[in-house]
């Protein structure tokens, strides 16, 4: 009877708790992720369903200038990279979500991992996609937005164990 009683009167470690705004993050980077996942695979499926009409712009005699042209060599890397770009979605995808899910749990090394899946995809971008106006719009845009996300998680780090 006398050591249940020292074990009942030990206090407990209480789990930290995670502030509201890093669940909220972490649910909309969830989410975002898997949007990612299928944007992923549904790019390349519908890159390399028109592949008949991207050949077609190779063998094209007329020459075009300005932004058609921008346009018509946006596509040709976007056919020319498909597959690295499924490669490389896929792949950040899922480390993002594995940083999220350690975030989740409040472990630092998810910030991190995070931070490496949001970065990629916008480094590869810039080497796969960036020639024209197109890609590189494309670029600074998923730039900016990875790392507002990166800036959000990182002023809520100190709540990281």
């Amino acid at each position: 009877m006398e050591d249940s009683m020292s074990i009942e009167n030990q206090p407990v470690s209480e789990v930290p708790k995670r502030p509201q705004i890093l669940t909220i993050l972490c649910i909309l980077s969830f989410i975002g992720n898997i949007f990612y996942f299928i944007w992923s695979i549904w790019r390349y499926l519908s890159i390399i369903k028109s592949e008949e009409f991207i050949k077609s712009i190779t063998t094209s005699k007329n020459e075009t200038h300005g932004i058609i042209s921008e346009m018509e060599q946006s596509l040709l890397n976007a056919y020319e990279n498909a597959v690295p770009n499924l490669i490389i979605g896929l792949f950040c995808a899922s480390i993002c979500f594995y940083g999220v899910l350690l975030v989740w749990r409040l472990k630092r090394n998810g910030f991190f991992i995070y931070s490496v899946g949001e970065i990629i995809p916008a480094i590869a971008s810039f080497f796969l996609d960036g020639d024209g106006l197109i890609g590189s719009t494309g670029t600074v845009l998923l730039l900016l937005l990875s790392v507002i996300w990166i800036v959000m998680y990182a002023i809520n780090f100190k709540n990281l164990k």
